[in-house]
């Protein structure tokens, strides 16, 4: 997977390869730029699409007012 941070000190942005295991074990990560190891790691939003592209959450039969087709509850 990659992780990308962000530096405190001089705001460089920096992408780091390493497994969940590595991850979880603690990553020893400094700044390129600058030798900080003041951190922050960033986190993107991930949109996913769906394969219908012209259907919404209000179009859906299954989240649609009035009874359950079993999907939503």
């Amino acid at each position: 997977m990659t992780y990308e941070y962000k530096c405190d000190e001089c705001g460089a942005g920096i992408e780091v390869r390493a497994s969940m295991a590595e991850k979880e074990r603690g990553l020893n990560v400094e700044c390129p730029a600058c030798g900080s190891a003041r951190l922050t790691q960033v986190f993107r939003t991930l949109n996913v699409i769906n394969g219908n592209r012209s259907s919404s959450p209000s179009s859906s039969p299954c989240c649609s007012p009035g009874p359950s087709t079993g999907c939503c509850g």
